[in-house]
């Protein structure tokens, strides 16, 4: 997690260099800071419930698996 918000700092120190010495509007910083903060924010949750939602494996096996018992018989 701190590896994390370390990345994002950086993300956003570059992004404000960038926009800063660019002259860019206030609207562009506004844009581009909502999606450095959404993304922060869905790397979060996505972090913290990774362990409350089904493997790739188990969902195939819950969606497929009656599909399999029936042809193997």
């Amino acid at each position: 997690m701190v590896l994390l918000v370390i990345a994002y700092l950086a993300i956003a120190w570059g992004e404000w260099i960038y926009l800063k010495t660019n002259t860019k509007k206030t609207r562009t910083k506004w844009v581009v800071f909502g999606v450095v903060a959404f993304s922060f924010l869905y790397n979060v949750f996505v972090l913290y419930t990774k362990d409350l939602m089904p493997t790739q494996d188990a969902l195939l096996v819950r969606l497929f698996g009656p599909i399999q018992q029936r042809l193997s018989g």
